[in-house]
């Protein structure tokens, strides 16, 4: 996340709230997976308060390796699969459910790759300015197997669901990446999991309002 090791802890506290709400809002267990998505960004934006605690100050050093690790791997390696799964376990209808197994397959594939790249790569950290900059060789060499592997199935999946809500926010997450993109490439990882961190404080209106339809969605398969 951008700006500082506090604002970091302090989004991690406030989403982590509206995490615990969305969990408390679960009627049936396929819902738990889509739920905790603030509650995972929550742990993510706490994860990277570590990396700039690390950066900026020398008494938590050894904590860069560990938190960039863990950062990273949330960042990129667990969401490919995790978001097509969640909104496949909310699904009913069998032709969306087709297509979201077809983006749940290339995401396993996507989060494999980055999760053997992070543990490969030699990762560079560094805070520049009011940013944390990520050097992931493996993103810069292959961008084409990116966007297949990880861009087309964590944002695609969102539009498939037959939930309106859900279709809402697919929108609301890609005009948030083409915005980090055009206006924060450099520090891309770290802008867009910023926007889409408050961005998961949407799924808690989503199930406070449409908590009927994903209820009947879960059930009615």
């Amino acid at each position: 996340m951008c700006f500082s090791a506090e604002v970091s802890f302090g989004a991690a506290a406030a989403i982590g709230v509206v995490g615990v709400l969305a969990i408390k809002k679960v009627e049936v267990p396929k819902q738990i997976l889509f739920a905790s998505i603030p509650l995972l960004f929550a742990l993510h934006q706490l994860t990277e308060g570590f990396v700039w605690l690390a950066l900026a100050n020398q008494d938590f050093e050894k904590l860069k390796d560990a938190s960039v690790a863990v950062y990273l791997a949330i960042a990129q390696a667990l969401w490919p699969f995790f978001v097509p799964l969640s909104i496949l376990l909310l699904e009913k209808q069998q032709i969306r459910k087709w297509i979201l197994a077809c983006l749940l397959i290339t995401g396993i594939i996507g989060s494999l790759f980055l999760a053997y790249s992070i543990l490969s790569d030699n990762i560079i950290a560094e805070i520049r300015g009011h940013h944390i900059y990520y050097e992931h060789a493996y993103l810069l060499d292959f961008p084409a197997l990116v966007i297949i592997f990880y861009f087309i199935p964590v944002t695609s999946a969102l539009f498939v669901s037959s939930i309106k809500s859900i279709r809402a926010l697919g929108f609301i997450i890609f005009l948030s990446a083409i915005i980090s993109y055009l206006f924060f490439e450099k520090y891309f990882t770290s802008t867009w999991c910023f926007f889409g961190a408050f961005i998961s404080i949407y799924i808690l209106f989503i199930y406070a309002t449409t908590h009927k339809a994903i209820k009947n969605n879960c059930i009615n398969k």
